[in-house]
């Protein structure tokens, strides 16, 4: 459910709902569309309960793993509205981290969802999922999961050289 607060003259107040928010009901109605408004004398606001018109979303596989990087994959419907997506991860389902919003208009039906990410830790597992939004609010995709690569080997600049060459082996030396 969506919840709007309205004060008195029909303004948005807020857009929060705990117990809190509601806690001097004084009336209910339920109008012809099956919005259900309170009324909170305590708080005087009206609070207002919709179902959510927005998009849906759903986390995909990331693609392209490397060391450093990855495309992190998705689809979003945006269900009829204007819609965007932006994925949000981190080292655990806290995540921490989000990319930058992408607009996907206002069609129906699912759309790739895809976001290159860089400037992760080699061989690092990482939380993420795709969070879509709109004007009604956001939705959340499932948790998924992906460790980077390890990094490649490095040279230290010496040259390799051989030494103690035989017809049948030879010591090869380098760092």
């Amino acid at each position: 459910l969506q919840v709007t607060n309205f004060i008195a003259g029909g303004a948005s107040a807020d857009q929060t709902f705990s117990a809190s928010s509601v806690a001097g009901l004084s009336g209910m109605a339920v109008g012809p569309d099956g919005t259900v408004y309170l009324g909170d004398g305590a708080n005087s606001v009206v609070a207002r309960f919709t179902t959510f018109e927005g998009p849906t979303v759903s986390t995909g596989v990331g693609s392209g793993l490397g060391a450093t990087s990855v495309t992190l994959n998705g689809t979003i419907d945006p269900g009829g509205v204007a819609a965007h997506y932006r994925y949000e991860y981190g080292l655990d389902a806290n995540y921490g981290t989000s990319t930058e919003d992408f607009g996907v208009g206002s069609g129906s039906g699912g759309v790739s969802a895809p976001a290159e990410i860089s400037g992760l830790v080699p061989n690092t597992t990482y939380h993420y999922r795709i969070v879509g939004f709109s004007d009604s609010g956001s939705i959340t995709g499932a948790d998924q999961t992906l460790t980077t690569v390890a990094p490649p080997p490095t040279v230290d600049g010496s040259p390799t050289f051989a030494s103690a060459i035989t017809p049948m082996s030879a010591r090869v030396h380098a760092t």
